[in-house]
């Protein structure tokens, strides 16, 4: 299943760039996603109809990330994503960014992407 368009659509008035994988510009926030992981989940007659996928958001913020991060999680829920269990809040000092990573899941329907 192609998480990121439903990604890219739940975050789309976030305000702050979305990007697959990696942004190259200078926003003092901004948002990166990318698949981890996909698993055939759902199955009829034992055939494969259905798959799980996990999905890493990564915020970076120079500043207060707090109220970013929650709405990135409240829209991401609206879209049909499950948020796992995750804490990490990282500095990266050479860039001045603050790092948080948000893991997703979302199941879909093979005829869904």
């Amino acid at each position: 299943m192609n998480v990121n368009p439903l990604i890219e659509d739940a975050l789309s008035n976030i305000g702050c760039p979305v990007s697959p994988i990696k942004y190259s510009g200078k926003s003092e926030s901004y948002i990166t996603y990318y698949t981890l992981l996909e698993s055939d989940e759902i199955f009829a007659d034992d055939i494969a109809i259905g798959a799980g996928t996990e999905a890493t958001v990564d915020v970076y913020s120079k500043g207060n990330f707090k109220s970013l991060v929650k709405e990135v999680k409240k829209k991401l829920k609206q879209a049909g994503f499950s948020i796992l269990p995750s804490g990490l809040e990282l500095y990266e000092p050479e860039t001045g960014y603050y790092h948080i990573v948000i893991e997703i899941y979302i199941e879909g329907m093979e005829d869904e992407e």
